[in-house]
């Protein structure tokens, strides 16, 4: 079985924003190809995301430092079930597919805003808001009892939607007044 390849571009986007796309490539590519990738399918990867970082500031509802000199990788994703990943060193990575819409049920302003809010754990570390979660919302549909990871995704997952404006049906189980405490939490924290 032979190494999958890459077609890969690089550009800075408004805000500092490092963008990295990678789209996967055929085994033989033909300079039809490599025209159209670089001309067409790139551009509209770079307008995405340039839209996406677009709608993040207009929507003004968190800081814009947390989006300043981001960067943020667009790739294939092994599992199918993933959309976005904050890694360690502060690089958001986010899966093509999920990204352009072909696979998933999120926008690519919720999972970007997802990531926000995994920032926002990473750097304000909020344990009181995570047992606030926990004490909130103390069951997922009331089959599964809240740990700490699952109460960062919430967090995640509210951020993901004060982001977009949008409610995807994941969180269905959480009542509407938690849902905006949680969410009024996570503003007052990341304001701060």
């Amino acid at each position: 079985m032979s190494e999958l390849k890459f077609f890969r571009s690089e550009t800075i986007l408004k805000n500092g924003v490092e963008l990295t796309v990678y789209i996967p490539a055929p085994q033989k590519i033909t300079p039809d190809m490599m025209g159209f990738v670089e001309k067409i399918l790139l551009q509209k990867y770079f307008k995405a995301a340039d839209d996406m970082i677009l709608y993040y500031e207009k929507r003004n509802i968190l800081p814009i430092r947390y989006i300043n000199n981001q960067q943020i990788t667009i790739q294939p994703f092994a599992k199918s079930n993933e959309y976005g990943k904050l890694l360690s060193n502060g690089r958001i990575l986010l899966d093509n597919d999920a990204f352009c819409g072909v696979i998933g049920r999120y926008s690519r302003n919720f999972i970007f805003g997802s990531m926000i809010g995994y920032k926002i754990i990473a750097t304000k570390e909020p344990e009181e808001l995570l047992q606030k979660i926990k004490k909130t919302i103390p069951t997922i549909n009331g089959l599964f009892y809240i740990n700490r990871l699952w109460a960062e995704k919430i967090l995640s997952d509210l951020t993901g939607e004060i982001v977009s404006g949008e409610e995807p049906r994941d969180l269905f189980w959480i009542e509407k007044k938690d849902r905006k405490y949680i969410q009024q939490e996570i503003l007052k924290i990341a304001w701060i």
